[in-house]
């Protein structure tokens, strides 16, 4: 009668933390994992001494740019490899052969303002988006020729 009991209580607390885990699996959801995620990077940044944090409006605004000169005729796909990024605590550089002598574009991204710099040109951008970033495919495209093939 013991061992039964013994049985029938460790059964019981198994599927009361069954119960448990559905619970707090439910109430996490890829949203406030990715929040988490974003807070956790701040507030590490914030503790290092660089400070600088890439965000995913910098790391969408690299993936557009790449597009552009994927797409463009003009830019050889082995040379597509080439390009990379350096953020900078204030601004993010999209660059050639990890150079930042090579720099195809700066983007200045904050609450407030967002810019791209293209050639010493600066562009105010409305927001970090295909529609926005393409507006600026030539110049995007000339600084990137200029940089990969001089």
């Amino acid at each position: 009668m013991i061992l039964s009991n013994w049985f029938i209580t460790i059964w019981e607390e198994r599927e009361y933390q069954k119960k448990i885990s559905k619970k707090i699996f439910s109430l996490i959801n890829s949203i406030s994992l990715s929040e988490t995620l974003d807070k956790i990077k701040l507030q590490e940044s914030e503790e290092s001494k660089s400070g600088v944090l890439t965000t995913r409006e910098e790391l969408k605004s690299f993936d557009i740019i790449k597009t552009i000169l994927a797409m463009s005729s003009k830019i050889k796909n082995v040379d597509l490899d080439r390009i990379g990024y350096k953020d900078h605590k204030g601004f993010f550089n999209v660059i050639v052969d990890n150079s930042t002598r090579k720099s195809i574009c700066h983007l200045k991204i904050s609450e407030k303002i967002k810019s791209i710099d293209i050639n010493g040109k600066d562009f105010l951008i409305d927001g970090i988006s295909a529609k926005e970033i393409t507006k600026y495919k030539s110049e995007l495209v000339e600084s990137a020729i200029n940089k990969l093939y001089t």
